[in-house]
């Protein structure tokens, strides 16, 4: 038992490096430099995922690369979108 528990802990925090490295690559993307930290990147990383899965469901493309659940390629791609509609929205102010 004791051992499930430390592999689902790995599992949740090797989740989170994956969701900001994914959200400094999409803030790179998108022109924008990172400014909001880790927690930023892993922000975006996450709304970046959530619309790249469904961007890529609405055009009948399917996963690209995954890494523990979380689509890398599509997470990547959703996040320069998220970012670059943040910049739109800011009126060009630096958020990410």
């Amino acid at each position: 038992m004791e051992m499930v528990i430390e592999a689902e802990w790995v599992e949740f925090l090797l989740l989170f490096v994956v969701a900001g490295v994914v959200g400094s690559i999409g803030a790179e993307i998108a022109g924008r430099h990172t400014s909001l930290g880790c927690l930023g990147s892993v922000v975006v990383g996450f709304a970046g995922a959530l619309f790249g899965r469904w961007l890529s469901r609405q055009i009948g493309v399917g996963e690209v690369l995954s890494l523990f659940g979380f689509p890398v390629i599509w997470g990547a791609v959703g996040a320069a979108i998220f970012v670059a509609l943040l910049g739109l929205l800011s009126g060009g102010r630096r958020y990410v």
